[in-house]
């Protein structure tokens, strides 16, 4: 018996399929939104793979032989999930791939601030080179392996990170709702309550889902219970945090430095108060625009394990990374 390939809509561009060198399973047909203009209300297709969770859920709920959304992402904070599982449409995200990456921004984040990099750019390197110069060094200098660092949140990131931290000697605690002792054996970490992480770490990284409960978690009463001078990091959602106490934490010098790859909303408006920082303090702000996450070997990898979970489910397996409940 011949058996058709499952066409699945793509929303990814055709050329980010030939850059990550993906090859197609014979049990998938791709369709390319780029180059067809079919109306969705009429599209053929019983699967979607989706760039991320902001996509256009109307139009895709319209799709009438629709069966399964795959995301490419993790993260699906921007989706209804219950009007997919009303219709018995799968849903199913893509955690993990990209953890390694995003775990390298924060230790990158880390160096950039112990070593003032944002500073030493705005150095005068010509009439003022060795005041200032003399002036950074010393104290002022940091090794990571003199700072203490707390993670929010213990996921796949957090237990990537804390690997990396263990290997460069740096001290790592965390907090979750749930105590993991599991992790604290393999990695190193310890548990704290959120008080005390924030009380007692230099460096603070955030790395939470965001939901109805943590949308603005950091806010100016836990920025406010932070070290005097330290660090935070945000690689989850610009929504965890209330990003004017943050900028007000910046400008008192509460923190001594900020690295966020992520805003609220994004793209970021340009009335963003991290953007009408002084120059002074925008030399203690590191800000990426959500690419903490994206290398070309985490992409190949995020491509992959979506198309091997769509081509699971065509051949009638169960797929992987549900989340919505099964009806």
């Amino acid at each position: 018996m011949i058996v058709l390939p499952m066409d699945v809509l793509s929303t990814i561009p055709k050329k980010r399929f030939r850059d990550a060198g993906i090859t197609l399973p014979p049990e998938l047909s791709i369709v390319h939104r780029e180059e067809d203009v079919t109306p969705y209300r009429e599209s053929t297709c019983r699967a979607v793979l989706s760039l991320h969770s902001h996509f256009p859920s109307d139009d895709y709920l319209s799709m009438p032989k629709l069966e399964m959304v795959q995301l490419l992402s993790a993260g699906h904070d921007a989706i209804d999930v219950g009007r997919f599982a009303k219709r018995n449409i799968i849903l199913c995200n893509n955690p993990g791939a990209n953890a390694d990456a995003v775990a390298e921004h924060i230790l990158m984040s880390i160096l950039y601030f112990a070593r003032r990099v944002g500073e030493c750019q705005a150095i005068d390197y010509t009439d003022a080179y060795t005041t200032q110069r003399n002036a950074m060094m010393g104290p002022l200098l940091r090794d990571a392996r003199e700072l203490h660092v707390g993670l929010i949140g213990m996921g796949q990131i957090g237990q990537a990170f804390a690997v990396m931290a263990r290997a460069l000697s740096i001290s790592c605690s965390y907090t979750s709702r749930t105590r993991r002792i599991d992790i604290e054996e393999a990695h190193g970490a310890t548990w704290r309550t959120p008080e005390t992480l924030l009380n007692t770490c230099d460096v603070i990284a955030l790395t939470l889902p965001l939901t109805p409960e943590t949308v603005h978690f950091m806010n100016r009463a836990r920025f406010a219970a932070m070290k005097d001078n330290a660090i935070f990091i945000n690689v989850s959602r610009g929504a965890l945090v209330d990003q004017e106490a943050l900028a007000d934490a910046l400008r008192s010098r509460k923190l001594y430095g900020a690295s966020t790859d992520v805003f609220d909303p994004e793209p970021p408006r340009p009335d963003n108060p991290l953007f009408q920082l002084p120059p002074d303090v925008r030399a203690r702000l590191l800000l990426t625009p959500h690419l903490a996450g994206i290398t070309h070997q985490t992409w190949r990898e995020m491509m992959q394990r979506a198309i091997s979970n769509l081509a699971r489910y065509a051949v009638g397996k169960e797929p992987l990374h549900r989340v919505n409940d099964e009806t």
